[in-house]
């Protein structure tokens, strides 16, 4: 008998941990702020739950769903239901020329579909002319009455479901997602996780934290999708703003609380968050013992790199901890 072929995508991975015995009821994925803690199990059921609700929206294979979720568990739970479905995941565009060239990167053939957003207002104008659904994550019922949108749809609803997406998760889709400028294919993001997992010996009990939003290739597929392929935990503090580095005091915070409360063993996060951690008392006692700064553009890691780049530059470490260095290397 041939051996099973290797999962394709995160979602098609986590089903495949969900459906062992062994990994069935381990942590995959803890939220401190919202006091959520799903075992796989748990996780895979709220992603065919979602999947199965984003169907009857009209969300199908070869199309565009816009994103300005913050860190949250349903930001990672639509990530995943849309791999069940063969939809492609975006940033919200924030102005025309963004949607452009998110379409050009897509092929230019992908329509978007739907949006998801923290509150009923979230929407771009650059998309307001379109007759598609915007799915809000906070119910605000005052902006949602300021919005004279059509569409407007509570993510709660969605998850509240019975009905599960039964099937698994549609192989059709190369690409997993456009961030930005940036076009990534499943097979590109796999050999990412791939890569960030061996370089840090991840292990089933080890506690991945992603301090950079999910919207990007580096902490979709480097931070959470090692933690995936490693049949780690993904823990998800309550990082504030999705776009550029948001405010790095806040993000080294809840950063540090979480690495102090968590159990995290693993660390990815930006220089922007490190230079701010710097002013952060570590705790007396963590489990942390390796993780990865970006410095810069690019996936590489950088095996000489001790510091961040520029004249105030600061070791790549923190609470005693040394870190990986990830950029671009030179040719």
């Amino acid at each position: 008998m041939s051996p099973a072929a290797p999962a394709r995508s995160f979602a098609a991975y986590l089903c495949k941990r969900a459906s062992s015995s062994v990994s069935r009821h381990a942590l995959a994925l803890s939220c401190p702020s919202q006091s959520v803690h799903f075992d796989c199990g748990e996780l895979d059921v709220r992603i065919r739950r979602l999947a199965f609700s984003l169907s009857s929206l009209g969300i199908q294979p070869f199309t565009l769903v816009a994103s300005a979720l913050p860190n949250t568990s349903e930001s990672l739970i639509l990530a995943y239901a849309l791999q069940h479905i063969g939809a492609v995941l975006t940033s919200m565009p924030a102005d025309v020329n963004a949607r452009d060239k998110i379409i050009n990167k897509a092929g230019g053939n992908m329509p978007f579909v739907a949006t998801f957003a923290s509150s009923a207002t979230g929407r771009p104008e650059c998309l307001n002319h379109l007759d598609i659904p915007h799915v809000y994550l906070n119910n605000d019922e005052e902006s949602k009455e300021e919005n004279d949108a059509s569409g407007i749809v509570d993510m709660a609803q969605l998850l509240s479901v019975t009905n599960l997406r039964k099937d698994d998760p549609n192989a059709t889709q190369q690409l997993m997602g456009v961030f930005g400028s940036a076009a990534v294919t499943h097979e590109q993001a796999m050999r990412l996780a791939q890569e960030a997992a061996q370089k840090l010996e991840t292990k089933p009990n080890d506690k991945v934290c992603c301090s950079v939003t999910l919207l990007h290739a580096f902490g979709a597929a480097s931070a959470v999708g090692s933690a995936v392929v490693g049949d780690a935990a993904v823990i998800l503090p309550e990082v504030g703003g999705i776009r550029g580095c948001g405010s790095p005091s806040q993000r080294a915070q809840v950063t540090a609380d979480v690495i102090a409360t968590e159990g995290v063993t693993q660390l990815f996060g930006d220089t922007h968050t490190l230079r701010a951690l710097q002013d952060v008392e570590a705790p007396a006692s963590h489990h942390l013992r390796t993780g990865v700064i970006k410095i810069g553009s690019g996936s590489d890691f950088l095996d000489d790199v001790r510091e961040t780049p520029g004249d105030d530059a600061i070791p790549l470490s923190w609470a005693g901890t040394s870190f990986h260095a990830m950029g671009k290397r030179s040719a």
